[in-house]
């Protein structure tokens, strides 16, 4: 079954503009299973992704989410996503909190995100406190343990 090009924006955890460009995935606590495609990258239009609360959500995050230059609210926390963070998600210059927090990622938050906190980013929330942090996080506004 094919789909045309408006259905998906009656979806319903599925925003668009007027032009039906999706800008919002908004699946927070939706039973998510699997892992992110690297084809999300390709929904230029995407200013809002919520994928919180899905602890069946695997994997790492794709670095093709650095392509999302729309971007302004990315968030995966309490998920099972693991890895580390990737360095391309500097280039979303728009965004204003990204919040990994409650995750399995690991490692360092790269220095391209850091940078942001200089621009919108304002909420940046990981899971860098406690006695044994999974992310060595020193431009975090908000360190979960």
């Amino acid at each position: 079954c094919r789909l045309g090009p408006k259905q998906k924006c009656h979806w319903s955890r599925v925003q668009c503009n007027e032009f039906d460009q999706i800008t919002g995935l908004i699946f927070n606590n939706a039973l998510i299973s699997g892992v992110l495609p690297p084809e999300i990258g390709g929904l230029l239009y995407l200013e809002k992704f919520h994928f919180f609360t899905n602890h069946e959500l695997t994997g790492s995050l794709p670095s093709s989410l650095g392509q999302l230059t729309a971007l302004n609210s990315l968030q995966v926390h309490h998920s099972s996503v693991d890895g580390s963070i990737p360095s391309e998600l500097g280039a979303l210059v728009l965004l204003e909190e990204f919040l990994v927090d409650n995750t399995l990622v690991t490692g360092d938050m790269p220095s391209e995100i850091c940078a942001l906190r200089q621009g919108k980013l304002t909420a940046l929330s990981a899971q860098c406190g406690g006695e044994n942090p999974l992310i060595s996080c020193s431009c975090c506004s908000s360190c979960k343990q």
